[in-house]
């Protein structure tokens, strides 16, 4: 069994899924993300990536981020088994095969996480490379590069179920 078909929601011991199934996943993905935008916009000063990311998780399956913070999300996904650190090209297949993936990034005097959207990577000339999109719940909420989320490159992972 290969390790990328170990990745995503719910696919452990698992073959790939079938077509029917990973449009399914995708769909759920894409609604969890465009919803997570939507609700959980900044208040002021105060902004909810950790909830925004946490939802989606949840939505996927995942429930392990409900009420950590962003540093204590990416803490989590340092260490946990449940997570596996991958590439940011790695990250957005992984999206756009419909399973969860998260950037994120440990701050003072905090981070920034967000889900990875279902989509095409889009340049960062900042970065000199592609960035995945992502499902941004920050001082300005939407589906954009994560060139445009996150001050520096954040490092991805991918649930591993």
């Amino acid at each position: 069994m290969s390790w990328s078909w170990r990745l995503g929601s719910g696919y452990t011991n698992r073959e790939p899924s079938t077509k029917r199934m990973r449009e399914q996943d995708i769909a759920k993905l894409i609604a969890a993300c465009e919803d997570a935008v939507k609700r959980f916009v900044p208040d002021g000063e105060t902004t909810y990536c950790n909830a925004g990311t946490s939802f989606v998780a949840g939505q996927m399956g995942y429930p392990g981020f409900i009420a950590l913070l962003a540093n204590q999300i990416v803490s989590k996904m340092r260490t946990s088994p449940e997570w596996a650190e991958v590439d940011a090209g790695t990250a957005q297949k992984l999206a756009n095969d419909g399973r969860l993936s998260v950037a994120g990034i440990q701050d003072e005097p905090h981070g920034h996480v967000a889900a990875i959207y279902p989509g095409a990577a889009v340049f960062s000339g900042k970065w000199k490379k592609l960035a995945p999109m992502v499902a941004n719940c920050g001082r300005k909420n939407g589906l954009m590069g994560a060139n445009y989320a996150f001050s520096r490159e954040p490092q991805y992972w991918a649930w591993v179920a």
